[in-house]
């Protein structure tokens, strides 16, 4: 990315949630990385998951799927 990479990314975006005082959004690292230290840099940013390229298109759906789930709207949804 030009101007910033995608862990700097991350921090603002949380960043810029707790400052609004805004619900969480999940984020999933979509990487060519995919070392145990890329996977701890890409959750200590604040990402929900890590995702190594290649992967599959059901693996990303179930994903996004698990952490939908998760957040508060589903919950609320599911009341």
């Amino acid at each position: 990315m030009p101007v910033m990479d995608g862990l700097i990314a991350v921090r603002e975006i949380r960043l810029h949630e707790a400052v609004l005082g805004l619900p969480r959004v999940p984020i999933v690292m979509l990487t060519a990385n995919a070392l145990a230290q890329h996977l701890d840099e890409a959750l200590a940013a604040g990402a929900d998951r890590h995702m190594a390229k290649p992967f599959s298109v059901e693996d990303l759906l179930a994903m996004v799927a698990d952490l939908t789930a998760q957040t508060p709207q589903a919950a609320e949804a599911a009341a």
